[in-house]
């Protein structure tokens, strides 16, 4: 729905009690132990729909062809000053994506594996950005299977 920021709010609100856990997976209920519910597991899938989000809206990685052959970056980071996240693709290969920015600039390394082409969208943030040393005008960009680094500012 394009609420970004929520979207971090909620999430970060709801599940508190799981990031601070010394516990490294998601839990079947809301709590565990005497907060529980009398039952379920320390480690259950549907926990997991936060991560679905944070990887296609937050760091903005959906695919646009099966098996992500054409797939479009277009993050959203909200609060988030750091993102780094890597899809994995079969024949070991992998997305790998990484996004830094500051109050008025910022980077983004993006790594576009053989068989793979990406659509690569400024964040709203910014409105100037250069790819691999080269000044880009357009807003978008159609990227071919390489290493691609961005350089992004406000002006």
């Amino acid at each position: 729905m394009g609420y970004y920021q929520d979207a971090l709010n909620r999430m970060k609100l709801r599940y508190r009690a799981m990031i601070e856990s010394p516990l490294t997976t998601l839990w079947e209920g809301w709590g565990i132990g005497s907060e529980g519910f009398g039952g379920g597991t320390y480690n259950h899938a549907w926990s997991g729909g936060p991560l679905t989000i944070l990887s296609q809206y937050i760091a903005g990685i959906e695919t646009l062809e099966p098996v992500f052959r054409t797939f479009r970056v277009a993050p959203h980071p909200a609060h988030l000053n750091f993102i780094r996240t890597q899809v994995p693709l079969p024949g070991g290969r992998r997305i790998v994506f990484e996004m830094d920015k500051s109050a008025h600039s910022g980077t983004m390394y993006l790594r576009v594996p053989e068989g793979t082409s990406a659509q690569v969208v400024l964040p709203v943030e910014f409105q100037r950005w250069s790819v691999n040393g080269e000044p880009k005008n357009e807003r978008q960009l159609t990227l071919s299977a390489g290493e691609w680094h961005f350089e992004m500012s406000e002006k």
